[in-house]
């Protein structure tokens, strides 16, 4: 949600899954943050960044889930196609707080993105 032209507040949930160190064991993430971000909206191109904060529940393979505080930096760029479509790629750094053995400590990822801006 864009509080002015510098400015996002941001919300997300996903879903992540991702092997462990032992090769035998995977487990999922569900996340759910929210924070905000600050966008250099220059011409058509546009970086942003951000900072994230919500749960994380880590469902390991064999039945145990942990629930961290999950700490997340956004960052992209951005093109703008068109008044209402944007094209670009965002990477996202999560880190996992307390780290368990059992759990991963931090992750990145990294998505290609199109989106449809509502409104002037």
């Amino acid at each position: 949600y864009g509080i002015n032209d510098l400015f996002n507040l941001r919300a997300h949930g996903d879903v992540a899954a991702f092997n462990l160190p032992n090769l035998a064991t995977s487990a999922l993430i569900y996340n759910g943050s929210i924070g905000a971000e600050l966008l250099l909206d220059v011409y058509d191109w546009i970086p942003y960044g951000g900072a994230l904060v919500g749960p994380a529940a880590v469902a390991i393979q064999e039945g145990q889930t942990v629930v961290h505080l999950a700490i997340e930096l956004p960052f992209g760029l951005g093109y703008q196609m068109s008044r209402d479509w944007t094209i670009g790629v965002e990477g996202r750094y999560r880190i996992l707080l307390p780290a368990f053995v059992t759990s991963p400590v931090d992750m990145l990822s990294v998505f290609g993105r199109l989106e449809y801006v509502f409104g002037d």
